[in-house]
């Protein structure tokens, strides 16, 4: 499960996901991909970062952003795997 969450963390900004619509609201690339350069310095170099961190993350509303369930599902795993790795 990390290797496949590593792979979609490795891919490029505002491509790690799927979009909604222009016309549907998603989850904020710009916010979720903060929280991903985070999430790779917690799996690629060892930083720290609490499941608290990643459980409470909040991303703002946007016009073609990524598909919220989709991410939702991802930062369950990570969750998952760092609870598994405690």
């Amino acid at each position: 499960m990390a290797e496949a969450i590593v792979s979609r963390l490795e891919r490029p900004e505002k491509h790690r996901f799927d979009r909604v619509s222009f016309l549907s609201t998603g989850y904020d690339t710009r916010d979720v991909d903060a929280l991903v350069a985070k999430l790779k310095g917690y799996f690629s170099e060892g930083r720290a970062l609490s499941i608290e961190d990643v459980r409470t993350s909040v991303f703002r509303s946007k016009r073609g952003g990524y598909r919220e369930g989709q991410v939702d599902l991802v930062l369950d795993s990570v969750v998952d795997v760092m609870l598994a790795v405690r």
